[in-house]
């Protein structure tokens, strides 16, 4: 009955540890990187053929899907139109299009 307890115990302690360390204000901010060179300027980057790959893990890490992308974007001074093509290693295949305007 004391190991069930101080087991219990011990899982409190450290979920409130956790807790309280994920809760923290200590995120990266956009502001973080206010006057950093170089500048992120989405146009500029998005503009023409992007070849992208990534994964999609469970919470434990695992890798369940992988995919590539070709993305196409366009900026035309005011809105960038982004054509995307994900390939994902199951087979799937999703297209999308985003416009972006600029304010």
């Amino acid at each position: 009955m004391i190991k069930i307890i101080n087991i219990k115990s011990i899982l409190l302690i450290i979920f409130l540890f956790l807790t309280t360390n994920c809760s923290q204000n200590s995120a990266m901010k956009p502001e973080d990187f206010k006057n950093k060179e170089p500048r992120l300027i989405i146009e500029n980057y998005l503009s023409g053929n992007v070849k992208a790959w990534g994964v999609l893990q469970n919470r434990s890490g695992k890798v369940t899907r992988q995919f590539s992308a070709d993305l196409n974007g366009q900026w035309d001074g005011k809105k960038l139109i982004l054509d995307e093509k994900f390939n994902w290693d199951d087979g799937e295949i999703q297209t999308r299009q985003w416009q972006i305007t600029k304010n």
